[in-house]
């Protein structure tokens, strides 16, 4: 009877182990994924393909500035993410719109820009894709 009992515990000792260390089939949660990287594919100035990294002239004074990139862009870190520079004055006022399913940015300046002057596109790393 001894040994019996001893078996008896053991077997409802090992049950409850089993049971107590055992995971429940919950389905796994879906991953976040992080943005996709962005890439600029092209610049035009108005109509003219612009050259990246080197100094382009004769732009017309109301030229659109077009961005295009490889994956649609995130509206909400524009803002703080693209700017048109005046060197030695600062940050211009522009007007944003999108095309290409959100994947170009179109930059207009408020105001025409200045002949005789040089700009810069500034893009820092705050600028997502979605």
């Amino acid at each position: 009877m001894y040994k019996t009992a001893n078996i008896l515990r053991s077997l409802a000792t090992g049950l409850v182990l089993i049971t107590a260390c055992s995971k429940k089939s919950d389905p796994s949660p879906t991953p976040v994924l992080p943005p996709t990287a962005l890439n600029v594919t092209g610049i035009k100035l108005g109509a003219t393909a612009a050259i990246i990294n080197i100094t382009n002239y004769n732009v017309p004074t109301t030229a659109e500035l077009k961005i295009s990139f490889n994956n649609a862009l995130d509206k909400t870190t524009v803002s703080s993410g693209v700017s048109l520079i005046e060197t030695g004055v600062g940050a211009l006022a522009i007007t944003v719109r999108y095309e290409n399913s959100d994947s170009t940015l179109v930059l207009s300046p408020t105001t025409p820009l200045k002949y005789l002057t040089s700009y810069s596109l500034k893009a820092t790393t705050s600028l997502q894709s979605i």
